[in-house]
């Protein structure tokens, strides 16, 4: 049996590779099941500068016979010691040879354990560690109504805040309401009131007293004013206070409606001179 890799299973001359890594699998799987007599395996040999052999092993005479050849075919004695070469290494070296060669691998197992890390344990992640995915054309569609949908949540939102906003004013105004309501009320009372006095009242009762001995004593409540005046030579008091001789204090004329309560005295030894209206 001639070696299991060749130029030739490295390229085909046209430029593309015919040795993919489903290629190289498939026929290491299909030696491995067979019951040839002849095993080939790769190894490294490391005492001449890791240059890479095909060790043959033959069986067909009963007692195995080992023989090693390069990359060209040619039978070689290894320097040794030899190191068997694993998949992945073997995958790789195939690699490096259609590169070297200037060729566009189909699919390299360095590519592939680099998207087979992008898909990692489900979950959001970070970009670099992340798979592209590109959406076909017939995805618009359901992009536009996903984006028609959105729209409609927030004009639903919008409404909601709105409403919310709508409600607390509502509230408000109907606080307001009330309030102008019993306004209207006091402004209908006074209304009412103000008519009834709009006709001048005529005929208010005036009186003058003097008063020159001591004792107390008031001026009845219902009042529309009163003075007083300390015409003696000594103190008198009014409504709890002192009136030196000579000054006066007034309550003066108040509105249509209001009247005084009742106002203490007392003239002493002296003489007060009171006028009321009402």
């Amino acid at each position: 049996m001639g070696p299991l890799i060749t130029n030739a299973a490295v390229s085909s001359g046209g430029g593309a590779p015919v040795a993919t890594e489903a290629t190289l699998l498939s026929v290491f799987n299909a030696i491995v099941a067979s019951d040839q007599d002849i095993e080939i395996l790769l190894v490294r040999d490391t005492g001449d500068s890791d240059k890479v052999l095909q060790q043959i092993t033959n069986y067909e005479t009963g007692t195995p016979v080992v023989t090693y050849k390069d990359v060209n075919g040619n039978v070689v004695v290894p320097v040794g010691p030899l190191e068997y070469l694993d998949p992945s290494a073997v995958l790789n070296l195939v690699l490096a040879a259609i590169q070297a060669q200037g060729l566009v691998p189909q699919a390299t197992e360095a590519t592939l354990l680099a998207l087979s890390a992008k898909f990692n344990s489900l979950g959001q992640k970070a970009s670099a560690l992340s798979a592209p995915v590109v959406l076909s054309t017939e995805q618009e569609a359901i992009l536009a109504t996903i984006d028609s949908v959105l729209d409609s949540i927030k004009v639903d939102t919008g409404n909601a805040a709105t409403e919310v906003t709508l409600l607390a004013t509502n509230a408000l105004l109907t606080t307001i309401d009330t309030v102008l309501d019993n306004i209207l009320v006091d402004t209908t009372a006074i209304a009412t009131n103000i008519g009834t006095l709009a006709t001048p009242i005529t005929g208010l009762a005036t009186s003058l007293l003097i008063v020159s001995v001591t004792g107390a004593a008031s001026v009845s409540a219902g009042k529309r004013s009163v003075s007083f005046m300390n015409t003696g030579n000594n103190d008198a008091t009014v409504n709890g206070s002192t009136l030196k001789a000579g000054l006066s204090i007034d309550y003066p004329l108040l509105s249509n409606r209001d009247v005084y309560a009742a106002i203490p005295y007392n003239a002493l030894t002296s003489e007060l001179t009171i006028t009321t209206v009402g």
